[in-house]
């Protein structure tokens, strides 16, 4: 039997971390067989993040994560590695909490989802985890010599359920800032919208006509969202922090030196806004991996960087109607009869109106237990304050400790929403796709298809219908609008753009500044 040569010279030690300390180590591959059909050979590694959690009531939601492989053949670019699609061809050495752990695998092979069996909460910590890579699929051959990498990404669930869209406020009609409405029906003002399906979604012009249909205020003419937008009902998977720092770093490092890593490149240092992640785009080397502040939140993306970053992830953008249904939620306490949470007027994705700006620099200021050792009120970093820049994400849940806890708790000084997702208000704006976007691309119906793990040539996302080529201006009689908007502010904004419902910044240009970033989501 042929074996892979594995010169230990080209063997990654795979380290992939966020801000809650993911972490793969002693990644390599093992167990070859080439005469199975396809060939295939076992990735084999360690896996370990902080405060996991399954629970069957309040959200019935848990945390995963999301795994996925690269591999290098010598001369040639970094490659997406194709897994196995079946869950059986998975396993753990040691270390499973009480119940086992889970692994769901992809339809298309391009990673797995790791998480809880049962109710719990605590530390991961997985030894001697086994994925089946099908090299054979990806044409490598049966004696090639490799080199392999393991990312792992902190993802959260957001279960199939009916969410409203909207602001609380019922006496008023909705401006630009307070987003969608439900047309007003008698005694009934001016009703957020309840989303019971996934179906095609007609919103009306302008003028509240038609009882109980939506209304976008930045699109007065009214538009169709067809059945293939992902609207927030079917469960999801979204990313438990913003992209960091590292994890744009670790991306790049697999992209090849011509204008694929050129149009990736963020430019000069800009540690001024707290941001150390630097290429010079000269040398040929990789970016360091130890750079200061590496764990928080990656500023400086364009929408064109998030989707290469989601492309290569083999996730996608998340759109408006899923953000607010990532911050506010359904009660799946009773599966067969869910309970859309009704939104507070102004409220911020941990479901209340109070907040806390942190004021100063945080303790052990650019390291990974970068955190605010005060007991003071503090859960978002916003309103342009002493540490003018993001913070390591996740942070303020580290100081407030387990969390998330259940449905009459939501752990506000965590920062976290009703799932247990972080930093969804302030740190850096959260680039979403807005439901119009369809209406004004023309040329691009975004219809929640996911990454392949492989960007084209120039180093972008090459996904039908994410329409990140360029940022052409698309004009209305209205406003001035770009291929995507953000929701949740930034470290720079004032509060009210944390709140859930606020939709100001949805014709905000795409270029590169210290206060745009992004995260993402997928299904199965």
């Amino acid at each position: 039997m042929r074996k892979f040569i594995l010169m230990a010279a080209l063997v990654i030690v795979a380290f992939a971390a966020n801000s809650a300390n993911i972490q793969v180590t002693s990644a390599g591959l093992t167990a070859q067989d080439s005469t199975a059909s396809p060939a295939y050979t076992k990735v084999k590694f360690n896996l370990a993040w902080d405060m996991g959690w399954r629970m069957s009531g309040g959200p019935a939601n848990y945390d995963a994560a999301w795994i996925f492989v690269k591999y290098k053949v010598p001369g040639q670019d970094w490659k997406h590695a194709t897994l196995s699609t079946t869950a059986g061809d998975y396993s753990i050495g040691s270390g499973a909490p009480s119940g086992g752990m889970t692994f769901n695998p992809t339809s298309d092979g391009k990673g797995v989802f790791v998480y809880r069996t049962s109710d719990g909460t605590g530390n991961i910590s997985l030894t001697d985890v086994m994925l089946r890579w099908n090299y054979a699929t990806d044409g490598v051959a049966n004696n090639a010599q490799v080199r392999v990498q393991v990312f792992a990404i902190e993802m959260v669930y957001v279960p199939r359920g009916p969410f409203f869209v909207g602001d609380g406020n019922m006496t008023t009609a909705p401006s630009g800032s307070y987003g969608y409405r439900r047309s007003s029906g008698s005694g009934l003002g001016y009703m957020p919208y309840l989303v019971t399906s996934e179906n095609a979604l007609t919103f009306v012009a302008s003028g509240y006509a038609a009882t109980d249909k939506i209304y976008d205020p930045w699109v007065t003419a009214g538009y169709t969202l067809p059945t293939a937008f992902p609207k927030g009902y079917d469960g999801f998977y979204c990313m438990k922090y913003e992209i960091s720092q590292e994890q744009y770093a670790d991306f790049f490092n697999t992209l090849p030196n011509n204008a694929a890593r050129t149009n990736r490149n963020i430019g000069a240092n800009n540690s001024t806004y707290r941001n150390n992640w630097y290429w010079d785009a000269v040398v040929t080397d990789d970016v360091a991996t130890s750079f200061t502040g590496k764990w928080r939140a990656c500023n400086y993306l364009n929408f064109a960087d998030g989707c290469a970053y989601a492309d290569w992830a083999a996730l996608r953008p998340m759109t408006e109607f899923e953000y607010e249904k990532a911050c506010r939620g359904t009660d799946n306490t009773d599966p067969l009869n869910p309970k859309p949470i009704f939104p507070t007027t102004y409220e911020f994705p941990w479901g209340t109106t109070t907040y806390g700006c942190y004021t100063t620099t945080p303790t052990n200021d650019g390291a990974v237990n970068e955190l605010i050792t005060t007991t003071s009120a503090y859960n978002i970093q916003m309103n342009n304050t002493t540490a003018t820049g993001p913070v390591r994400c996740g942070m303020f849940a580290y100081r407030t400790g387990t969390w998330p806890t259940p449905v009459t708790d939501r752990k506000r000084w965590a920062g976290a929403s009703y799932y247990g997702i972080l930093d969804l208000a302030g740190n850096v704006r959260e680039a979403v796709v807005p439901s119009w976007y369809n209406y004004f691309s023309y040329a691009a119906t975004f219809n929640g298809a996911v990454g392949d793990g492989q960007l084209n040539a120039n180093g972008n996302a090459d996904v039908a219908g994410w329409c990140v080529g360029g940022y052409t201006e698309i004009t209305n009689t209205a406003a001035t609008f770009y291929w995507h908007g953000y929701r949740g502010g930034c470290w720079y904004d004032a509060y009210n753009y944390g709140w859930v419902s606020n939709r100001d910044q949805n014709n905000t240009y795409t270029a590169r500044n210290y206060y745009n970033g992004m995260r993402c989501v997928r299904e199965l």
